[in-house]
């Protein structure tokens, strides 16, 4: 089955749309642009990185995608900010990674896999 999106994009069924999507993988080096990231800007910045669009897509969730989509988009950016946690930034930021884990499985709880 194929998927036509609001911006156009086509996507088939059996490419997983949240962990791993086409669109950002670089080419045949195949690197996921996250994991660019992560190099070029560091750990610490792409905490925030991932707290920020956790927020946006719990903010947005269901009036551009999916309401599905949009809680496993969500709740990817959260399970990757746990894994950026270090050291003294783990007391400071818990506190902002709860809110939203609360947030996202308050609007969408069902939809929510295992954070």
């Amino acid at each position: 089955m194929i998927y036509i999106q609001a911006n156009g994009d086509v996507t088939k069924k059996d490419e997983d749309i949240i962990n791993q999507p086409s669109h950002y993988a670089n080419g045949t080096d195949n690197f996921e642009c996250i994991d660019m990231m992560t190099a070029v800007f560091g750990r610490e910045h792409m905490q925030y990185y991932c707290l920020q669009t956790a927020f946006k897509y719990i903010w947005r969730m269901g009036n551009k995608d999916s309401l599905e989509d949009d809680a496993r988009k969500a709740e990817w950016f959260l399970k990757r900010y746990k894994t950026y946690i270090m050291g003294e930034e783990k007391k400071q930021l818990k506190s902002i990674y709860d809110v939203l884990h609360d947030t996202l499985e308050h609007k969408a709880g069902d939809f929510l896999l295992d954070l």
